[in-house]
Formats: C-alpha cells, sequence, structure tokens
C-alpha cells in the first residue's frame, strides 16, 4: 500500500489504488508466494548484512523493522547485522525527500559508504581485517 501511495495522487479513487495495490501483490513472482523467508533466514548458520534505504518506497523501513524482530537473536549473537541508510533511495543512491520511480531513470551510483560497509562485513565474516569498520547511521 505504501508504494502504491507514492504512485498514486491521494486523490485517486479507493478502486484505482485498490486495483493498483493488488496489481503489485501479483507482480511478485510466483515462486516467493509460499516461501518462508523468515523461518530460512533464521536457520541460515551464514553471516547476514541487510541494508535498508531510508527513502525506498518499494521496501520500506517497516520491513526492516520486520526483519530486525525476526532475526533479534542472530543480530544479538553478531551473525547478522541490519542497517538504514536514511538517505539512500532501493538503489542506494542518494537523494533528498520522498523517493519516486522517475528518480530510477537518473544516473547515480551506490554510495561509497555502502561499498565501504560491504566490503567491511565481508572482510569480518571471512576473518579478515580491512582496518574500516562499518558505519553507523541509526
Amino acid at each position: 500500500r505504501e508504494q502504491v501511495d507514492v504512485l498514486l495522487p491521494d486523490t485517486a479513487p479507493t478502486e484505482e489504488r485498490n486495483a493498483a495495490v493488488e496489481a503489485l501483490r501479483l507482480s511478485a513472482p510466483h515462486y516467493f508466494a509460499h516461501y518462508g523467508q523468515v523461518e530460512t533466514a533464521r536457520a541460515m548458520k551464514t553471516p547476514m548484512l541487510i541494508l535498508q534505504g531510508g527513502r525506498d518506497y518499494q521496501v520500506t523501513t517497516k520491513d526492516l523493522s520486520i526483519w530486525e524482530k525476526a532475526l533479534k537473536k542472530r543480530i544479538g549473537k553478531g551473525t547478522a547485522q541490519a542497517k538504514l541508510y536514511p538517505g539512500l533511495n532501493h538503489l542506494f543512491v542518494e537523494g533528498e525527500g520522498p523517493s519516486v520511480p522517475a528518480e530510477y531513470m537518473k544516473p547515480g551510483n551506490v554510495a561509497q559508504y555502502v561499498a565501504t560497509d560491504i566490503a567491511a562485513f565481508i572482510h569480518h565474516a571471512t576473518g579478515q581485517q580491512t582496518g574500516t569498520n562499518i558505519h553507523t547511521y541509526r
């Protein structure tokens, strides 16, 4: 529903909004319909890094909160990390204000600090030293 709020004006009729929500639901790949993502993630033994752009309207900060809650034990043990980057969109590109679909058509790069954080996570997970710590943005 939050995705539709970004895509349609507030004045759009309820039927149009409901149809858009249903279209988004149906556009999800069918092979994920019965896949237990949370259960699978909880059972994994490998290190896990979950990254979230705070301006992302496709996967929202509410989704990140769900993952953080579901993986609380793993995060507490240090086998999983969740990170929020408030100024980034779905593509981890910096911007201001709410992200909109047209933003994806503009050239941009993944923020350097995201790449640095991913590298630091990989190095830590594999026991290598980098001299770089993962940034904290929350």
